[in-house]
């Protein structure tokens, strides 16, 4: 009879969108830190238009609103490609998928050099979202059927690693970029592009974990809340919405907060106040996936309160000081939220449907990443940046108090499970 085993976070970070392959050709594992590579590589093309937004928005004369639509285009893209494309890469292979993936952020790039209007913007930004949300699906799936010795849970650390990474490195090499480059909003693109090549050129030497079959039937994994779960989900749908609120409102309007609320007109901070959102959250998970996920959770949570104390009290005290700690704080919240959350997830969907549970938790988190962006951006318009980020911030604070309330009264998630859902082969725990 199975009993219920406590677990860590990092024995339960699967992060597949995708199925696993039924038939995966049996072939040498090879190319495991270049697939990573190149998840880095793609995501950070997602992050290098942060910076640049405050150089384009005179030149173009668009709006705070606008603005956050642009942004939000991008998140729509992601989703889109994350529930509706990625499952082409279980049928035609995880290589033409990565391969797909960067040829989009090529196009993406190219877009934006040849952008002389807002209306350049907005697909420029839908098509990197589609690219990252490709990246994202296909490099976690190759990372975890590539991993050398079949040790899943290095492969889901890496897979963190580098979707978060690749997005700090972005808006942090755009920002000096834009400060110390000869015409920032152009030269980022081309570096970029040149560093596309040998990611795609990379590719060649990966080894292809399916087996296409002789048939092509492609339809959409879609999304799925586990069963009986209602009430525990919305807990976690309501967590990750928060948190991933902070994240859109860092990277749609940091550098705009920084220039009008905290006179920081210096791109390659605002670049690295922006990407540190990111690489906090990373840091954090990486250094404490051994945390609960209630406990994981309950920091997240709590942490994220906090953090909007301090953004909130920096812009309208103008202390620059206050919003680093508040950025800190809320990379930390960011990642103990994302990572308490979907080891949630992963522990109370079945099996056979846990691509989908994590469809929807990541559904989820988009929509958090764009409707309260959106609307604090439309409303900044009428109500001034200050009064609308605080009326954001003031619904978020509520939203987190109550989830944090109810994980402090629900049960610890356990599995009934003798393996976790990215199970470490006892070879390499010898």
């Amino acid at each position: 009879m199975a009993t219920s085993t406590p677990v860590r976070c990092g024995d339960w970070l699967d992060q597949r969108t995708n199925q696993r392959p039924v038939a995966p050709a049996t072939t040498r594992r090879r190319g495991f830190w270049i697939v990573a590579g190149v998840f880095l590589i793609v995501q950070a093309g997602g992050t290098i238009p942060i910076p640049l937004y405050v150089l384009w928005q005179p030149r173009f004369g668009f709006s705070a609103g606008l603005l956050t639509l642009i942004f939000a285009v991008y998140a729509i893209g992601v989703l889109l490609a994350l529930v509706v494309v990625s499952p082409l890469s279980d049928q035609l292979g995880r290589r033409p998928a990565l391969a797909g993936a960067i040829i989009l952020s090529g196009s993406s790039a190219a877009l934006f050099l040849i952008a002389n209007s807002t209306a350049w913007l907005l697909p420029a930004r839908f098509v990197s979202g589609l690219a990252s949300g490709i990246v994202a699906a296909a490099a976690t799936a190759s990372l975890d059927e590539l991993e050398p010795n079949g040790r899943s849970r290095r492969a889901s650390l890496t897979s963190t690693a580098a979707n978060l990474g690749g997005l700090g490195i972005g808006t942090l090499f755009a920002g000096i970029i834009a400060q110390y480059g000869h015409d920032p909003t152009k030269l980022v693109f081309w570096i970029y592009l040149a560093a596309l090549i040998p990611a795609l050129v990379g590719l060649l030497i990966v080894s292809e974990t399916v087996r296409p079959p002789a048939k092509v039937e492609w339809r959409p994994h879609g999304i799925r809340v586990p069963a009986n779960t209602g009430k525990r989900f919305a807990v976690i749908a309501g967590a990750i919405f928060c948190a991933y609120t902070l994240n859109g409102l860092f990277s749609s309007l940091v550098p705009s907060f920084l220039a009008g609320s905290l006179h920081e007109h210096n791109h390659a901070i605002a670049g690295a106040i922006s990407a540190g959102i990111f690489l906090t959250a990373v840091v954090s998970q990486l250094a404490l996936h051994t945390l609960s996920p209630r406990t994981a959770l309950t920091f997240g949570l709590l942490l994220l309160v906090v953090s909007l104390g301090l953004i909130e009290l920096a812009l309208w005290d103008g202390h620059l000081s206050v919003f680093l700690a508040g950025t800190v704080t809320g990379g930390l919240a960011a990642g103990l939220s994302f990572m308490g959350g979907i080891a949630t997830v992963n522990l109370l969907a079945e099996p056979q449907h846990r691509a989908q549970a994590v469809a929807a938790f990541f559904s989820c988190a988009f929509a958090g990443l764009t409707i309260p962006s959106v609307a604090v951006g439309l409303s900044s318009e009428s109500l001034g940046t200050k009064d609308a980020t605080l009326y954001c911030a003031i619904v978020i604070g509520a939203l987190a108090t109550l989830a944090l309330t109810a994980v402090r009264r629900g049960e610890e998630p356990t599995s009934t499970d003798t393996t976790p859902s990215t199970p470490e082969p006892a070879v390499s725990r010898a």
